[in-house]
C-alpha cells in the first residue's frame, strides 16, 4: 500500500524529493536495496542542501557494509550541517575503515557536543578506537565512563571487562571481583525474574541411553580467530553419539560460515532474537550442554546464558578469563594456561583442563609452501610479529628493541590490520622511537587482502616474537604452521600463558 502511494505521488510529481527519498528507504527495507539506494542518491544529487537526506543515505550504506560511500555521505551531511550526530557517524565510518586517528578526532568532537544523556555510544566508540591504537589505559577510562552513564547496558560493561585483560600487570583478584560485579548486576536480577529456564531444565529427559544434545553458541562462525579453533572440533565431532547444534549470533555469512554450517546438522541463526527468545529456542531444542564461545567479547550472549536454558553450561575459546557467572558451570582450559590450584579460586566456573592444549587449530588449506630460512639469503635475522597493536605495549616495544640491540643487523617487521594508512604507520613508528628504536630497525607492512598473501609473509620472517602479557593465539599458530619458531614469555594469567600452551 505505501509503495503504491509513493508511485502515485511520483507519477504526479517526479521532482517531489521527499516522496522519492522515502520511497527509496522503503525499497531498501523491503529487499530492493539497489533500487532504493538509486532513488536516494538521485534525491541527494537534486537536493544538495538537505543534511538529513545525506545522513540517512550514509546509514543505508553503513547497513550495506559500504564504508567508503557511507563516509562520503556522512561528510556531505556534516558539510551542510555539522552536529554531534554528524561527527559521530563520520567516526563510525572511519573506525570501520581503520582510519583510527581521524575516527578518534570525530568521537572526541561528538562527546563534547552531545548532551550528557546521549554521549554513551560516542564514549564507547572512542574507547574502541583508543584500544585499537594500543592506548589501552585511556580506552579503559572511556569504557568505564560509558558504563557508569548506562549501568543497565551489559554489552558496554562487557567491553570494559574485555579491555581490562589488556592492562599490563593487572591485579588478578581485582579483575576477578570486577567480573563478579557483572554477575551481581545482571545475572542475579535475570534469574530472579526468570523461572522458565529452570522449569525447562527440570523436565528434560534423563534417559541415559539417549544421545546427548550439545549446542555451541558464538557470534564468530565466520572469518575470525575463534572459527580457526572451533571448525576442526565440529568437523571431528562424534555425530553418531551426539546431536550437534550451532547457534550463530550474527548475520555475516562468508566462506567460513558456509563451511561451518555444512559441518553441523542443526544450524540456528539467533542474531535477530531477544535473549529471552534465544533461550527459549535452546530449550525447545532440548540442549543438554550449551557451550559459550564468546565470553565478554563483542556480540556475546551472556544475558541469554543467565537464563540457564541448558542444564549444563560451559565457556571455551573466545574469552581468556572467567565470565563471572554462577550459571556458567565449567570453563574449558588446560594446565599450562591455568595451572592447577593456581587459578581455580579466580573463576566462578569449575575449570576443566584438557589433557594437553585447550585449543585445536585448523591449518589453512591454501597455505603456501614454507620457504628457506630468510636469514640465509639476507645474512641477518628478521624478527616479526603480526599481532593486534593493542597487545604491543610500550613495555613490549622496549623489550623487543633490546632484543634487536643484542642481535647485530637484525630488524623487526610488524603487520596487522590497522596498518593500511600512513597516519597509523607514523603513529606506530613514533611510539617505537620513544621506546628506543633507531631509524630502519622497525618495518611496517601493509595488511594483505588475501589469506595466502598474509601467510606468505611469514616466509620473510626468521623468528616470531609473542607479545606479553597478552599473548597471540591465531598469529602464533599461523607462524608455527609456516615454519617460523616463536619466542614467548610465560606470564601469570591465561592471556599471558597461551603461548606456553601452544609451544
Amino acid at each position: 500500500m505505501a509503495a503504491e502511494l509513493f508511485r502515485l505521488i511520483l507519477n504526479a510529481d517526479a521532482e517531489f524529493d521527499e516522496a522519492r527519498f522515502y520511497y527509496g528507504i522503503l525499497l531498501h527495507e523491503t529487499g530492493q536495496s539497489d533500487a532504493g539506494v538509486e532513488l536516494m542518491q538521485q534525491t541527494c544529487a537534486h537536493n544538495t542542501t538537505n543534511a538529513h537526506y545525506h545522513m540517512r543515505l550514509g546509514m543505508v550504506f553503513d547497513e550495506r557494509h559500504d564504508g567508503p560511500r557511507s563516509l562520503t555521505s556522512f561528510r556531505a551531511a556534516h558539510a551542510i550541517e555539522p552536529t554531534a550526530g554528524s561527527w559521530y557517524n563520520m567516526g563510525v565510518s572511519l573506525l570501520n575503515l581503520n582510519m583510527l586517528e581521524e575516527a578518534e578526532e570525530c568521537f572526541r568532537k561528538a562527546v563534547k557536543l552531545y548532551p550528557p544523556n546521549q554521549i554513551t555510544s560516542a564514549l564507547n566508540n572512542l574507547a574502541s578506537v583508543l584500544y585499537k591504537q594500543g592506548k589501552v589505559v585511556e580506552a579503559l577510562v572511556n569504557y568505564k565512563a560509558a558504563h557508569e552513564l548506562t549501568p543497565q547496558d551489559a554489552l558496554i560493561h562487557s567491553n570494559y571487562l574485555f579491555i581490562s585483560n589488556f592492562v599490563p600487570h593487572p591485579d588478578p583478584m581485582v579483575l576477578f571481583n570486577e567480573h563478579k560485579k557483572f554477575s551481581e548486576k545482571y545475572e542475579t536480577s535475570i534469574r530472579k525474574n526468570n523461572h522458565d529456564a529452570e522449569m525447562a531444565v527440570s523436565v528434560l529427559q534423563r534417559d541415559p541411553n539417549r544421545r546427548l544434545r550439545i549446542g555451541y553458541l558464538s557470534p564468530d562462525f565466520r572469518q575470525h580467530s575463534v572459527a580457526h579453533f572451533i571448525e576442526p572440533v565440529l568437523a571431528a565431532h562424534d555425530k553418531k553419539n551426539f546431536d550437534v547444534f550451532c547457534y550463530y549470533n550474527d548475520t555475516v555469512s562468508d566462506d567460513t560460515t558456509l563451511r561451518i554450517q555444512s559441518l553441523v546438522p542443526n544450524w540456528r541463526v539467533i542474531a535477530e532474537l531477544s535473549d529471552h527468545d534465544a533461550a527459549r529456542k535452546v530449550q525447545e531444542d532440548k540442549i543438554d550442554i550449551l557451550v559459550d564461545l564468546a565470553g565478554h567479547t563483542n556480540r556475546n550472549s551472556l544475558m541469554m546464558f543467565a537464563r540457564k536454558p541448558a542444564p549444563v553450561q560451559a565457556t571455551w575459546l573466545g574469552y581468556p578469563n572467567t565470565t563471572g557467572f554462577s550459571c556458567m558451570d565449567y570453563r574449558i582450559t588446560d594446565a599450562l594456561c591455568d595451572p592447577v590450584c593456581m587459578k581455580d579460586a579466580l573463576h566462578t566456573e569449575k575449570l576443566v583442563r584438557m589433557p594437553e592444549c585447550f585449543s585445536c587449530f585448523k591449518p589453512p588449506s591454501n597455505a603456501p609452501h614454507v620457504s628457506a630460512l630468510p636469514a640465509v639469503s639476507r645474512g641477518t635475522i628478521t624478527f616479526g610479529s603480526f599481532n593486534n597493536f593493542a597487545k604491543i605495549t610500550p613495555e613490549v616495544m622496549r623489550v623487543w628493541i633490546a632484543i634487536l640491540a643484542r642481535v647485530p643487523g637484525s630488524r623487526l617487521v610488524l603487520k596487522n590490520w590497522c596498518l593500511d594508512n600512513d597516519r597509523m604507520k607514523t603513529f606506530m613508528l613514533e611510539a617505537f622511537a620513544r621506546c628506543g628504536a633507531t631509524t630502519g630497525q622497525v618495518e611496517l607492512w601493509n595488511p594483505n587482502t588475501s589469506n595466502v598473501d598474509h601467510l606468505n609473509c611469514y616466509n620473510s620472517i626468521d623468528i616470531g616474537l609473542d607479545p606479553f602479557p597478552y599473548n597471540g593465539t591465531t598469529t602464533t599458530c599461523d607462524a608455527l604452521w609456516m615454519g617460523v619458531p616463536v619466542i614467548t614469555l610465560a606470564g601469570v594469567s591465561h592471556v599471558g600463558r597461551v603461548g606456553v600452551s601452544q609451544m
